[in-house]
């Protein structure tokens, strides 16, 4: 089911999303998966998920390998700590939690990325995490339907 997820959600930000939504404001639907893999499937195989996962990511975005991937490494580490403590279930904390998964990627991609190119920071980062936020809720539901389906 895993294999199926990192699927949709790489077909979805790089095929069908840029079609239909404007470029800046398309979510990071990476940040996503992981956010809901850190909440329902926390094991080492989500840190190497979220890994691989953000390995592709750079591949299909044409950056450089590897900020995305530690940004969704870090991402999962963090929430798969706080999920013990938290309830996704409800919408205001999927969409709190959405946009703020989105922030931790776009962050620590950004300060990678900086090193070598000058990006701008602030609207970017708002355009992402509220696309995410406002995404996230939508995404949650598609993948609460794929688990009790392969469960049931």
């Amino acid at each position: 089911m895993k294999g199926e997820l990192v699927l949709l959600t790489l077909v979805l930000q790089f095929a069908v999303l840029p079609l239909i939504i404007p470029d800046g404001y398309i979510p990071n639907l990476s940040a996503l998966l992981i956010l809901y893999l850190a909440f329902y499937h926390t094991s080492i195989l989500g840190v190497w998920l979220a890994f691989f996962l953000g390995l592709l990511f750079d591949l299909s975005a044409g950056s450089l390998l590897g900020p995305s991937a530690a940004g969704l490494v870090l991402a999962y580490i963090f929430i798969a700590v706080l999920s013990k403590r938290l309830f996704l279930d409800a919408l205001v904390s999927s969409l709190i939690f959405g946009g703020f998964a989105s922030g931790i990627v776009f962050t620590i991609r950004y300060l990678l990325l900086s090193q070598f190119v000058s990006l701008p920071f602030w609207i970017p980062l708002i355009q992402e995490s509220l696309s995410s936020a406002l995404f996230a809720p939508i995404l949650f539901w598609i993948f609460s339907k794929l688990r009790r389906k392969n469960v049931g």
